[in-house]
């Protein structure tokens, strides 16, 4: 990942839970579901309490102006901004993240960040007469009779192809990935060694009379991550700008749902895998998921892929402070997924698939380039 813009620094924090955390995807939330927390939040979170927070800073008189005005008219958020008076600078900022992460302090990097596995990646089961075996799939350079996709049929020649891998991946191991060179077992690492299920279930208390309203049971999953794990991200702000000028070291963060907190401090950033840029073929692999006008083509891209692995799309709304209103919904593709193109492309400057202002700042759309190889 490249460094920031022009007349921009960037600065990484850490994100460290003082409890069990909550986030909610934008699924239909109906009779006898489950409220579940994901493990990964989306970035629009993360960007919205940071964007919260500051403008409450900055003057809580100028924060509920700003309040009505996003309410009453259809205005972008820096016309909204410049309206109420605030910093030109808090609708400027960026935001890259955010990412698991494990703290190590005694470490070359204090930080170890953990990516989403690349969607095209597989295992070969642990045996005992056989080591695990890391498989990539691949697109196929002539496809076969009578196929009439739009993308090139993704294959693998291993005789024992295996099964995903579902977690995250070290930023060695992406490192590798990128490069086309071999996996191994230490590269990975699961979602039940980073995060648990904290199962709690709760009533509804009727106010009249103080006590629980009948059939009025609900039960929820929040996010509990092991010791040492914690959230990383990074910020671009203009370089006149002082990290500590945002939110001072140690601060705290109302971060998701149900009123949770964690605790923001300023960071050394982490060394990113650096992108070849002298394919012949690129791959572009999403690092936070990405919001596309069309979900099989990346905005920033003008040409079409000749082969992707897209495994589904997750729901994406939200809660709009500012408007009290709910934000309209729109689908993601999920970080992991993995773009193909038989021609050398370059990563925009902002490292962002996405084109539209609001989602680049909010860190929609990160991506990772690497090379490949035909099947």
């Amino acid at each position: 990942m490249t460094n920031s813009e022009s007349g921009y620094k960037r600065h990484a924090f850490t994100l460290s839970p003082l409890d069990v955390l909550f986030f909610r995807d934008g699924k239909n939330f109906t009779a006898s579901t489950r409220a579940s927390g994901s493990g990964q939040p989306f970035p629009q979170t993360l960007y919205g309490a940071l964007f919260t927070i500051l403008l409450q800073n900055a003057d809580t008189t100028i924060f509920k102006r700003w309040s009505s005005i996003r309410r009453e008219s259809q205005d972008s958020i820096d016309a909204a901004l410049k309206s109420a008076g605030l910093p030109d600078w808090i609708g400027q900022m960026r935001l890259r993240g955010p990412w698991l992460a494990r703290m190590q302090p005694d470490a070359k990097e204090p930080v170890s960040v953990y990516l989403k596995v690349p969607a095209i990646l597989s295992r070969r089961e642990i045996t005992d007469n056989a080591p695990s075996v890391v498989n990539r799939f691949a697109p196929l350079q002539n496809s076969p009779p009578g196929w009439k996709a739009d993308f090139a049929p993704l294959w693998n020649r291993s005789k024992d192809v295996g099964t995903s891998i579902s977690g995250y991946i070290t930023l060695d191991g992406m490192r590798r990935f990128l490069h086309s060179e071999t996996l191994n077992e230490c590269d990975f690492i699961l979602p039940g060694d980073i995060y648990d299920s904290d199962n709690r279930t709760g009533i509804e208390i009727e106010s009249a009379r103080n006590i629980a309203k009948e059939h009025q049971i609900y039960a929820s999953s929040f996010l509990s991550l092991a010791p040492g794990y914690c959230y990383y991200a990074e910020i671009d702000i203009p370089d006149n700008i002082k990290p500590t000028e945002l939110l001072p070291q140690n601060s705290v963060l109302p971060w998701g749902g149900e009123g949770k907190s964690v605790i923001l401090e300023w960071a050394k950033g982490i060394t990113w895998p650096a992108s070849n840029q002298d394919t012949e073929k690129s791959l572009m692999v999403l690092i936070t998921p990405g919001i596309f006008t069309n979900s099989r083509k990346p905005d920033s891209i003008d040409s079409n892929p000749y082969s992707a692995m897209l495994p589904g799309y997750d729901a994406v709304s939200g809660w709009d402070m500012a408007k009290n209103a709910p934000k309209p919904s729109r689908y993601a593709v999920p970080a992991g997924c993995v773009y193909f193109y038989d021609q050398n492309i370059n990563l925009p400057l902002n490292n962002s698939l996405c084109t539209r202002p609001e989602d680049i700042r909010q860190g929609w759309g990160l991506a990772l380039k690497g090379n490949w190889n035909y099947a």
